[in-house]
């Protein structure tokens, strides 16, 4: 919410709509902010020379660290899949397809080196992005499915744990 945005600059409500021409402008803002920033964890991520499952899981980890600092990048990203693209005029396809893509070119190398099980890359990797993406944005419709916080620190972490093992079975060459 611009409420919570206001607060985390530490500036009020309306101090935060004259700097910018609309509500529009300014998550358009947080989300290109936010892009970046989740670019740079993931790239550095990836960076380090990991290969197989090393490497998976600490782009999961990262990822999902960023989300939960970042609850905001996944309400905006989620409203404008949703929407696509209505309210901010971005397109979220174009703008996710570069990672896609090398994404699906390092796990097709990786299969190849029988590092991994043989899988649909794309589906492996829409699969990921529904698991990350829906556990943070429909985070008050599990708190009450649940009837807990799922955004409480053990909750999260128990997540965290379960994608974690999901991927890694999934990967796994020698899973059933």
């Amino acid at each position: 919410s611009l409420n919570e945005i206001a607060e985390a600059v530490g500036i009020r409500r309306p101090s935060l709509l004259h700097h910018f021409p609309s509500k529009e402008a300014i998550y358009s803002e947080v989300f290109t902010i936010s892009l970046a920033e989740w670019s740079v964890r993931v790239e550095d991520a990836v960076s380090r020379g990991l290969e197989g499952w090393q490497k998976v899981d600490l782009v999961i980890t990262t990822g999902f660290r960023f989300f939960m600092e970042n609850p905001e990048f996944v309400r905006i990203i989620s409203r404008e899949a949703l929407d696509d693209g209505a309210n901010l005029g971005i397109d979220l396809g174009a703008a996710l397809r570069p990672f896609l893509q090398r994404a699906m070119g390092w796990f097709d190398h990786e299969i190849d080196a029988g590092r991994f099980r043989r899988v649909d890359t794309e589906q492996l990797l829409i699969t990921a992005y529904s698991i990350m993406f829906g556990y943070f944005s429909e985070a008050p419709f599990l708190a009450s499915l649940l009837d807990r916080d799922p955004m409480d620190p053990e909750a999260l972490e128990a997540r965290l744990q379960h994608v974690r093992n999901l991927f890694h079975v999934a990967l796994s060459p020698t899973a059933p």
